[in-house]
This record gives structure tokens, sequence and C-alpha cells, in this order.
């Protein structure tokens, strides 16, 4: 009785260390996938602040684009009437 008790026993501690041994294994490949994710997610964190830098210099790019753009606009302008001006003047003279 003393032996089979023993062997039940053995049986019993070796299912166990089985067991132990798949947690084991169930736990490290969860660690690797829980480093995988948040290395993933650093360089994603990384991509998205790259992105929105390039995007907030490009924004500030287009606004001194726009600037400069509403400047030659005005200049044009300014310098369509002085010739506007400076025709009526010339037909004047002719007549």
């Amino acid at each position: 009785m003393k032996e089979a008790a023993e062997k039940k026993n053995i049986e019993l501690e070796n299912e166990n260390e089985k067991m132990a041994g798949k947690i084991r294994f169930i736990i490290f490949k969860r660690e690797l996938k829980k480093d995988s994710f948040f290395k993933n997610l650093r360089e994603s964190t990384m991509i998205i602040s790259d992105l929105e830098n390039k995007m907030n210099e490009t924004l500030e790019q287009l606004a001194l684009v726009q600037t400069q753009l509403e400047l030659n606009q005005n200049q044009s302008q300014i310098q369509v009437e002085r010739l506007k001006q400076q025709l009526k003047g010339s037909l004047c003279f002719y007549k």
C-alpha cells in the first residue's frame, strides 16, 4: 500500500512538473508577445511624433507661402492700378 501511495505521489509530482513546464512556456510566450507589443507601440509612437513634427513644419511653410502669395497679389494689384493710371495719363496726353 505504501508503495502504491509513493508511486501515485511520484506520478502526481511528474504531472505537476509537466504542468509547471507548460505554464512556464506559456508565460514565456506571453512575455515575448508583450515585449513585441510594447516595441511596436514605441515605434508607432515615434512614427506618429515624427509625422506630427513634419505636419507642423509643413503647415508653417504653407502659412509663409500663403502670406507671401497674398503680398505678391497685393503688390500686383497696386502695380496694375499704377499701370492703368499711367495708361490713362498717356491716352489723355494724346487727345
